[in-house]
């Protein structure tokens, strides 16, 4: 286990190295609450793996589930090298092809009722291509696609500096348990991208 990588709603996610120095994710869940996401009584990594399943079967950018462990409670999975959109979007980086190509992972996962998580932490931009990163999947609902919800965080730079910095989520949401983002910082922004796609 080296690098933290993140913390998310379900679990830790580390940088670790294989014995024949490959480069793999470990993801550690825990049992932490998350106020704007309830999980239900399945296990977190029951879910993730159930999610995998669909996201794999629609085609998008995904790293490859390597291992699981549930007595332990950690998947491994593939390691793909690069920013996250989360570092693009703070250094003001954010391109209008990246936010095209999360559309076309929106409009994948759409048929097959899923929503995956929009915030741009759990998007790693390798290239040309734009991998969702995470397993996390939820039933399809207008209310939470990209254009009207994960977007919002895409562009909100100074927010999301300030919540990754403080983990305090007012930085991007209206309050703290509505798990829903701040529009005002980033409305005009979305707005040219959206009439631009």
């Amino acid at each position: 286990i080296g690098k933290f990588l993140g913390k998310g709603k379900a679990g830790y996610s580390y940088l670790a190295t294989t014995p024949d120095g490959e480069s793999v994710v470990a993801k550690l869940f825990h049992d932490e609450p998350f106020s704007s996401y309830d999980f239900g009584d399945t296990p977190k990594l029951e879910r993730e793996l159930q999610h995998y399943q669909q996201l794999k079967a629609s085609g998008i950018p995904l790293p490859e589930l390597l291992d699981a462990n549930p007595m332990q409670n950690f998947i491994i999975k593939e390691y793909i090298d690069g920013p996250t959109a989360s570092e693009q979007v703070i250094a003001g980086d954010m391109s209008l092809d990246v936010i095209r190509k999360v559309m076309q992972i929106q409009e994948k996962l759409k048929p097959l009722g899923i929503n995956p998580d929009f915030f741009p932490s759990n998007f790693v931009i390798q290239g040309d291509d734009v991998y969702y990163v995470d397993y996390e999947a939820n039933f399809y609902a207008d209310e939470w696609n990209f254009p009207n919800w994960g977007i919002y965080y895409w562009a909100n730079p100074e927010g999301l500096r300030q919540y990754l910095e403080t983990d305090d989520p007012l930085h991007i949401n209206v309050c703290e348990s509505s798990g829903k983002p701040l529009k005002e910082p980033g409305e005009a922004q979305v707005e040219e991208w959206l009439a631009s796609l």
